[in-house]
């Protein structure tokens, strides 16, 4: 009998056998905000704009007294372009705007991690999050399969 069937359907039988002691492999607890910038972060790394502009972020927010104005614009470009995926995946979040602002800057650090390594971190913070006994939000998955089927997207990603 298996102790987590959405483990099954992912692929991982073992894991969905054993049980949740095996998931984690983290200390911490993951929560929403980790999840979600993760995965914004890797179908983001995808785009190279995106990443040109995670660049050009981390340079500018070490300047003394600019960093914190780039911060909030940078946050509020992000939460400007996202309010609708943030307000269907945020809807169990007791204060949503501190979730908002947390993905937003959580995203911006990791955009400039490789993508496998970027991989590997959705991969467990699903994982680690699905094993604590949460529900992965299907509005995620459902605003990136129709993302992709876009021309936009084709247009974006044509630059790698």
């Amino acid at each position: 009998m298996d102790r987590f069937p959405v483990l099954k359907d992912l692929g991982f039988q073992k894991m969905a056998q054993r049980g949740a002691k095996y998931i984690r492999t983290r200390g911490e607890d993951i929560d929403l905000t980790d999840v979600v910038s993760s995965r914004l972060a890797l179908e983001g790394s995808r785009i190279p704009k995106n990443v040109k502009g995670a660049k050009t972020y981390a340079d500018l927010k070490k300047i003394p007294y600019l960093g914190e104005r780039v911060k909030e614009r940078a946050i509020s470009k992000a939460i400007r372009k996202h309010r609708p995926l943030f307000s269907k995946v945020l809807k169990t979040v007791d204060n949503p705007k501190d979730s908002v602002n947390t993905i937003a800057d959580k995203t911006l650090d990791k955009l400039l991690l490789p993508t496998d390594k970027l991989l590997e971190i959705h991969r467990s913070d699903s994982l680690n999050y699905v094993g604590a006994g949460n529900l992965y939000p299907a509005a995620l998955d459902v605003h990136f399969t129709k993302f992709k089927k876009t021309p936009r997207y084709k247009e974006l990603t044509k630059g790698k």
